[in-house]
């Protein structure tokens, strides 16, 4: 990516750092969803009683390989991904 240190001309700001700065407010909203999925999923891994785990188990494990699947073949690029950084991880994509 280039560099530019004339700051007011907005001509001389690459393309690539405008596209990126264009998207800033959907990437900040991809970290926060998966942020708040993360959380969540770490808090049920954590909490879930022995005595509760038969009665989740299967939905953890589909869950499981829904994450390993996304972390196989998705990028901050990849079409629909709003939909995968959500909480929407928890049910089949």
């Amino acid at each position: 990516m280039q560099q530019t240190k004339e700051i007011g001309d907005s001509t001389k700001i690459p393309e690539d750092a405008k596209k990126m700065y264009e998207e800033n407010e959907k990437f900040v909203n991809y970290v926060t969803n998966l942020d708040y999925t993360t959380k969540s999923y770490n808090k049920i891994r954590v909490t879930v009683l022995e005595v509760e785990k038969p009665l989740v188990q299967k939905q953890l494990e589909e869950i499981d390989q829904n994450l390993t699947r996304g972390e196989k073949s998705l990028s901050w690029s990849t079409p629909g991904k709003s939909r995968v950084f959500s909480f929407s991880l928890f049910m089949e994509i």
